[in-house]
């Protein structure tokens, strides 16, 4: 059995208090309150963490004019001001990208550690 990537993607973009797990009996995910305590069959699957995306990113991009606007943003609001550091910079579509590729390879990772094989394509059931 194999998951689909867009899918664990897709539950670690959950809001709130809202916990997801991979039931390994028949492939699917869920935030069912049962999963919590039957470790056996299900594996919790963790949110991103944007913040630490968006730290990354500043780590890799070679644009020093963001580098130097976002040395002075305050914790409490980080991503409110990165996100409009981004917008008036024009460069919030390559963090956009960045951001997707961390979400996969986060994904891959989650896959990986718990030997679950996974899929890229989209396989979108007829009805």
């Amino acid at each position: 059995m194999y998951v689909e990537l867009y899918s664990v993607i897709f539950a670690m973009n959950r809001f709130g208090d809202v916990e997801a797990y991979y039931d390994t009996y028949n492939g699917e995910f869920t935030d069912n309150e049962y999963a919590k305590t039957d470790f056996e069959s299900y594996i919790y699957v963790p949110k991103y963490d944007e913040v630490s995306i968006a730290k990354k990113f500043l780590k890799t991009s070679p644009d020093h004019s963001l580098k130097k606007y976002v040395n002075n943003i305050p914790e409490k609001n980080f991503l409110t001001n990165f996100w409009n550091i981004l917008y008036k910079l024009n460069i919030d579509s390559e963090f956009k990208d960045f951001r997707e590729e961390e979400k996969k390879n986060i994904a891959i990772k989650w896959c990986e550690d718990n030997n679950i094989k996974f899929t890229t394509k989209f396989n979108r059931q007829k009805s």
